[in-house]
């Protein structure tokens, strides 16, 4: 497995880079639940931005530059890193729903 850490440091500013970082583990076990729901709004906001940036540069270099001669690859690498941070807070508020429907004494398959 690759690890994207370097291009995802290059990609984010620093409060982007923080928000990641909460979003991996151990760090996302650890917080609470209403911290998690924090996170996740602000890394929704942050991607959806991103995406909206990375489109409208997309567009306009599509009007000017010959085909292919567009680039705005540093505006998608924002949105796919900072989606991949939310998709891993959304499964670890999945997870802890999960943990949450257990009952005392269910056996957990590992």
């Amino acid at each position: 497995m690759a690890d994207h850490r370097k291009e995802e440091a290059r990609a984010l500013s620093r409060d982007e880079r923080d928000l990641a970082l909460m979003a991996r583990y151990p760090t996302l076990g650890k917080i609470s639940d209403s911290d998690l729901g924090d996170l996740i709004e602000r890394l929704r906001d942050r991607r959806d931005r991103a995406r909206q940036i990375a489109n409208r540069q997309r567009r306009e270099t599509s009007k000017v530059a010959p085909a292919g001669g567009g680039n705005d690859r540093g505006s998608h690498s924002k949105a796919h890193y900072l989606g991949c941070a939310l998709r891993r807070a959304q499964e670890e508020v999945r997870r802890r729903g999960e943990l949450a429907d257990l009952r005392p004494g269910d056996i957990i398959a590992g």
